[in-house]
């Protein structure tokens, strides 16, 4: 038997012998955030696979794969990130801020959340769960994959922090600290590069697998961020690279079904590979052979993606179509959403009432002062319901403001051409609220005329020449 498999056969014998084959599952008290636990189906947990989902997605997915796996003595753990993307309200989750204030895309993140975050997590399951360090693997997809290998190289750095030791009354550095670093098992990273690029003093000795796809596709690593993963920082690292130009020319000469037909058999193919080669991570003893190189997606052009955001076009290679670019749509769209969003909720831009005749009105103008705003709720009732003057005084329409999400409304009837169904302000019961109409001063009176004047020419396309506020005019004599 090779020198290598003893030793690492007599290890792990040491290691598990004071350890429960059995762990205990961890506490959803001592983990912040949802997550997916499953312990290993042949009743020995000896090690744990830890899965960090993408941009925009959530841990569930990953739990089914994790359950599909099957991984002989191996419990699995699935987590969900802790952000929720802003401005969205469906289940959309990163591991670090992704997305600026307009919605781009953040050219340098800090993943600082994501470590503390796993910290915790990794903290607990070593601690309370009795796992070895060296026994958690992680696999991570796109952002979970930085994640993962960003998390491994942090918590390695840590222990290479010099640490000062009290003997006999003197301190002394802590010169033999390397024989009792630990690191974790080993890192699977698809299409996820490090975030940043430190160069270490001694190499993370954590076994390193890296999936990219070949240039010229946008999910293709950077060159220094392979640089940086292979030989500045981990000591074993495995790249799965791309096809040859010669082949991307052949290929790119395939019509768009044939190449999605193509990269869903890749992908098929690859993930054969992959868990053979992560089988054999976690235990070389029982599984020597890793997997083949594992063969890189034929690129789709941008024009044909953008092509494929259309649903109706979608639609036609729907039984054809990769998950890979099934996901790269999703995080385009998910991009669209995002910025749409933050649009829609800035001061200032277009509104989304209409006037009387069904048109959009026009923006208002950002650099003009507007003291008194009228809610979205009085257009949409005004053409239902009469709106009371009392309604149009500057302390009635603050009121309205400030309390716009608990005000009363009531079912209003369909519209007879688009027979749309909405609902509006219940006049009744609100007014009484605002004080009474027969008692209001003269100032009161002319300051609601005025705004009910602003108020109707802003529903009006024509603005102040239109019938709505025409019908206020002053006759002039």
């Amino acid at each position: 038997m090779p020198r290598y498999l003893m030793a690492e056969f007599h290890l792990r014998q040491s290691t598990s012998s004071s350890l429960p084959r059995v762990k205990q599952p961890p506490k959803a008290s001592k983990i912040p955030g949802p997550f997916f636990y499953a312990a290993s189906d042949d009743g020995t947990d000896e090690n744990l696979l830890i899965l960090l989902h993408g941009l925009g997605d959530t841990h569930v997915p990953f739990s089914k794969l994790g359950k599909s796996l099957k991984l002989p003595q191996t419990a699995v753990l699935a987590l969900r990130a802790p952000e929720q993307v802003p401005f969205l309200y469906e289940d959309a989750y990163q591991w670090y801020t992704s997305f600026d204030d307009l919605g781009e895309i953040i050219e340098r993140p800090n993943p600082t959340p994501a470590f503390q975050f796993l910290g915790t997590v990794i903290d607990h399951l070593t601690n309370d769960c009795t796992w070895p360090l060296d026994r958690i693997h992680f696999f991570g997809f796109a952002q979970g994959g930085s994640v993962a290998a960003e998390f491994a190289l942090e918590r390695w750095k840590a222990q290479l922090q010099p640490k000062k030791v009290v003997n006999s009354g003197q301190e002394r550095e802590g010169a033999n600290q390397t024989n009792s670093l630990k690191s974790f098992a080993s890192v699977v990273t698809i299409s996820g590069p490090l975030l940043s690029y430190p160069t270490l003093s001694t190499l993370c000795p954590t076994p390193t697998l890296v999936a990219h796809r070949s240039a010229p596709s946008e999910t293709t690593l950077p060159t220094n961020a392979l640089n940086f993963v292979n030989g500045s920082n981990y000591d074993i690292v495995k790249i799965v690279v791309s096809h040859t130009d010669k082949i991307i020319d052949f290929l790119k000469k395939l019509s768009l079904h044939n190449k999605l037909k193509k990269n869903k058999d890749i992908e098929a193919q690859n993930e054969a590979r992959d868990l053979k080669t992560l089988e054999h991570l976690q235990d070389p003893v029982a599984h020597p052979d890793a997997g083949s190189e594992t063969a890189s997606l034929i690129t789709i052009d941008s024009e044909d993606i953008e092509k494929l955001r259309l649903p109706s076009f979608r639609d036609q290679f729907r039984d054809v179509m990769p998950e890979r670019t099934a996901n790269d749509l999703a995080i385009l769209e998910l991009a669209d959403k995002v910025k749409r969003k933050r649009e829609e909720s800035e001061g200032g831009k277009e509104s989304k009432r209409r006037c009387v005749d069904g048109s959009i009105i026009k923006p208002r103008s950002v650099d003009q002062p507007a003291p008194i705003i009228f809610i979205d709720m009085l257009f949409v009732s005004a053409k239902k319901v009469s709106i009371p003057l009392l309604w149009f005084t500057n302390k009635s329409l603050r009121w309205l403001k400030d309390n716009e999400a608990l005000l009363t409304t009531t079912k209003a009837t369909p519209d007879a051409d688009t027979n749309t169904t909405y609902r509006i302000l219940e006049v009744s019961k609100i007014t009484p609220l605002l004080g009474d109409e027969s008692k209001m001063t003269l100032s009161q009176w002319s300051e609601a005329a005025d705004n009910m004047y602003r108020f109707q020419s802003e529903r009006d396309k024509k603005g102040h020449e239109g019938a709505f506020a025409a019908c206020l005019e002053t006759p002039r004599s």
